[in-house]
């Protein structure tokens, strides 16, 4: 891969991170740094095709081995200028968290907004998309009580949809231990995580479906 000129490891570097193959969405997201043009070392290596609008890798190793390849700099890059281009709110807020390197309370608060979001789906995929969203956005988080709070919301949703007990004591401690928990507020779920009666039960069936 390093012998493959720079512009078109980043152009290969947009496919691989990207999660779309649409040649017009990635276009859109080299913009003045790389085009597609930039991928014909890479088509002549037969690493990557483009047919019918879309890009592919020729072996998913191929993408893998890209990332690998490409400086922390070029992916924080890279996952910012994907999410100029991706409509999908979850998938451009997770770009977006990735192409920040500190605190962020934008970023942070439009992952707690994508958190609820994935809430409202009542499955266990969404909760574990919650917990992860949660996270994150206690991560980015500038001010001590934001972070505590979204990691007692993280450890919650984790406790209340799937019984992740190890899970939810892993993420009330960090807060604790952050000083950043108001532990007045903490021995209930808040209001925007607690589940509907009848959500609850189909959100557990399916973890237990999924664990077996």
């Amino acid at each position: 891969m390093s012998e493959l000129p720079e512009r078109c490891r980043l152009m290969m570097l947009l496919g691989a991170l990207g999660g779309t193959t649409e040649v017009a969405r990635l276009r859109a997201a080299g913009g003045s740094t790389c085009d597609l043009d930039d991928l014909k070392p890479a088509e002549d290596g037969r690493l990557v095709q483009m047919y019918a609008n879309r890009l592919s890798f020729r072996h998913p190793l191929i993408g893998a081995a890209v990332v690998g390849a490409c400086s922390e700099r070029e992916r924080r890059w890279a996952h910012g200028a994907l999410a100029g281009v991706i409509d999908a709110p979850e998938r451009r807020v997770r770009h977006l968290a990735e192409s920040t390197v500190g605190p962020d309370e934008d970023i942070a608060g439009q992952l707690e907004a994508t958190a609820r979001i994935l809430l409202r789906q009542g499955d266990a995929i969404g909760a574990i998309g919650a917990v992860a969203a949660f996270t994150r956005a206690a991560d980015l988080s500038p001010q001590p009580a934001d972070r505590g709070r979204r990691l007692a919301e993280a450890a919650y949703v984790g406790a209340e949809a799937g019984g992740e007990m190890v899970t939810a004591t892993r993420l009330l401690g960090d807060a604790h231990r952050s000083g950043s928990l108001d532990t007045r507020k903490a021995t209930s779920p808040p209001l925007s995580v607690r589940w509907p009666a009848r959500s609850r039960p189909a959100i557990m069936g399916t973890t237990r479906r999924t664990r077996c």
